[in-house]
Parts: C-alpha cells; sequence; structure tokens
C-alpha cells in the first residue's frame, strides 16, 4: 500500500503569488460583539465644577482689588515720615586720618594670646 500524505481539510492551499505582483490582502475579520452591553454610565452633576469657577473668579477680583489699591494709602509725593534729618556736613582730611588712624590703632591691639583662651577652642565649647 502506498502513503498518502496526510493534508488537513481546514487548510487552504493557495498558489504561489507570481513575482512582482502584490500580495493577496486578507480577509477582514468581523468585529467581536460583547455578550453584554457596558451600563450607562451615571450622569455627573455639574456642580462643582461651576463652583471651583465661580471661586477662583472671586479669588482673582479679591488679588486685583488688593493690588490696585495697595498704593492708595501712601500716595506717590508725599512723605509721613515727620523726622528730620540733619544736614551733611562734607568731611574733611582731619576726619580720614582720625579714621585712619582708630582703625591701625585696633589692628595692631588684637593679641591672639590674650583675646582668645585656649578654653576658649575646646571641643565642648565649640559644641562638638
Amino acid at each position: 500500500m502506498e502513503e498518502q500524505p496526510t493534508t488537513n481539510p481546514t487548510a487552504t492551499t493557495e498558489p504561489p503569488a507570481a513575482p512582482g505582483t502584490p500580495p493577496a490582502p486578507e480577509a477582514p475579520t468581523p468585529p467581536v460583539m460583547p455578550a453584554e452591553p457596558k451600563p450607562a454610565k451615571a450622569k455627573k452633576s455639574p456642580l462643582p465644577i461651576v463652583l471651583a469657577i465661580i471661586l477662583s473668579a472671586v479669588l482673582i477680583a479679591a488679588a486685583a482689588y488688593l493690588y490696585l489699591n495697595k498704593d492708595s494709602s501712601n500716595p506717590s509725593g508725599s512723605n509721613n515720615n515727620t523726622t528730620q534729618t540733619a544736614a551733611a556736613t562734607p568731611a574733611k582730611t582731619t576726619d580720614v586720618d582720625t579714621t585712619s588712624e582708630e582703625i591701625d590703632s585696633a589692628l595692631t591691639s588684637a593679641d591672639q594670646a590674650s583675646d582668645i583662651s585656649s578654653s576658649d577652642l575646646t571641643d565642648s565649647a565649640l559644641g562638638l
């Protein structure tokens, strides 16, 4: 007995496409319908959105009002300050010399041994 090749009865064989020809398009598959339809969504109230818009409009209006009226308490050009400042006197060469001598004496009088004791630099004094 001769053996015959077994073939799949559900498989279809197509002849090979000729070179240079586009392949044949596949058959479209039908859309799959769900077994049960989805329940309708509950309609939400627009009240929270409306309240948020009203609240933001009130805050913007309040900020604009405060910004525009912040200078109304102190109009430009007027000074409510009642103190008087003394007239500035021009510096003299003796003033410059005196200040320079005071700075020099402060620098030369600094003595590291007498200004800083050894107990000031301990770990406990430094908080370490």
